[in-house]
């Protein structure tokens, strides 16, 4: 973690958060971190390990020291995540959450409380097979086919997430998803 820049460009502090041995079988890659309500700061990282699920830690001194990171139940396949706070008041994750299928989908998670996502969807991307026939002429671009979907990004705009991925490492597309479908997943009792 680097704090600093404020009196100067070259002003920072480093401060370590897990080192790669730290936790046996954990290699840790790609954290990212929010505030939370207490002004802790709450960290997921992906995990180039073998437990193909996500890791979280906290810090209550705004980053200078880190709990050791906790093996969460939540499904990673070894891939970057993006998360967001919405304005309806709860958390977004994006990420490749299916293991078995590596990047080859990406879903949505929900957390109403910006630490448990309670909700899971899959992200129904088009393949080049299911393109709309407006853009069936991009049907060329589209050749590699959705062999890995990466990357995701994400920005809240006029009641609708867009959700921003690289398919292929060749491309980028944008996804978008109304507010009130997230709203009305979070709402949906419990399977």
């Amino acid at each position: 973690m680097l704090i600093g820049g404020v009196k100067a460009l070259d002003d920072w502090q480093s401060f370590p958060v897990v080192g790669v041995k730290q936790v046996s079988g954990f290699r840790p890659d790609e954290p990212i971190f929010w505030v939370l309500p207490d002004n802790s700061l709450y960290a997921l990282f992906r995990d180039n390990g073998k437990s193909q699920r996500l890791f979280f830690s906290t810090s209550k001194d705004e980053g200078r020291t880190w709990d050791t990171p906790v093996i969460s139940n939540f499904p990673n396949a070894r891939s970057k995540l993006f998360s967001l706070a919405t304005s309806h008041g709860y958390r977004v994750l994006v990420l490749n959450a299916h293991p078995k299928v590596n990047r080859r989908e990406l879903y949505l998670a929900v957390s109403p409380d910006n630490k448990t996502f309670t909700r899971l969807a899959k992200l129904e991307i088009p393949s080049p097979a299911e393109l709309p026939k407006e853009v069936a002429s991009l049907k060329k671009k589209f050749s590699a086919g959705i062999a890995s979907l990466q990357y995701p990004h994400v920005i809240e705009h006029d009641g609708y997430l867009y959700i921003a991925f690289s398919r292929n490492k060749l491309q980028t597309e944008v996804f978008r998803v109304k507010l009130t479908d997230i709203d009305a997943l979070l709402k949906s009792k419990k399977n």
